[in-house]
């Protein structure tokens, strides 16, 4: 129960924060359009107001101000696109780190694994952190990977398994970035080097954590096929 309210919630600040973004272009939008009308004269008198500015096609307005309207819109998406960082989640062993190297070539992108972060600033793999520190110790380091890596842009990232279980690690990386649920098929997970697919079987992680996964996501997609066919596919949907 406790799990299934957290995944609501996480799903109704996500709409949320879209309906803020969306606002916060329309202003600016409104902003830019009032700025380039004063310097072409072709508003003589008072600078409408926002909500004064019909918008996308309004029948008042000549043809070449309609298509100003296009390309800044067409720009403010473009850079957005650009500046934001396309996070991968999901299950161990769904291959987010395999898929987000080959995502990041073919977008010309820096990448980030945020497990290889944190194994390289405490100089132990993941395993002898928890072997020897344990899980709680471990988490504390990944908070603080990802919230210095969220603040960053342009980005794929690769994310740890067990992040999302901490709402702070979501909100750290939605700040910036489309979060991406590579699902994959229980049996093609691999297991191998994962702390807690040694303590825990792939369908028990999985209920716990697929209400999360698909809370969080912007996007889903299927990862059952070759890695470049699946970067495709989220080349395509970004």
């Amino acid at each position: 129960v406790a799990q299934a309210k957290y995944a609501k919630s996480l799903f109704l600040n996500n709409a949320e924060c879209r309906m803020q973004n969306a606002e916060y272009f329309l202003n600016a939008e409104c902003r830019m359009q009032n700025a380039e009308l004063r310097n072409n004269k072709i508003v003589e008198t008072e600078t409408p107001r926002a909500d004064e500015i019909p918008l996308r096609g309004g029948g008042a307005r000549s043809d070449g101000v309609i298509e100003r309207d296009g390309e800044i819109e067409a720009v403010t998406a473009q850079i957005e696109r650009e500046k934001r960082n396309i996070v991968l989640i999901g299950m161990p062993g769904s291959g987010k780190s395999s898929v987000g190297r080959t995502l990041a070539k073919r977008l010309g992108r820096a990448f980030i694994d945020t497990d290889a972060e944190v194994e390289r600033a405490e100089g132990l793999f993941i395993p002898t952190i928890f072997e020897r520190s344990g899980e709680a110790y471990f988490r504390e380091c990944e908070k603080r990977m990802i919230a210095e890596i969220g603040k960053k842009c342009g980005l794929v990232i690769a994310t740890g398994g067990g992040a999302l279980l901490n709402h702070a690690n979501y909100e750290s990386l939605k700040q910036n970035g489309v979060l991406v649920y590579l699902k994959r098929d229980l049996s093609l997970l691999t297991r191998t080097g994962r702390p807690l697919s040694a303590k825990f079987t792939a369908e028990e992680l999985y209920l716990v954590r697929k209400p999360i996964y698909e809370a969080c996501a912007d996007i889903t997609v299927e990862n059952n096929a070759g890695i470049n066919e699946v970067a495709e596919t989220i080349e395509r949907l970004f």
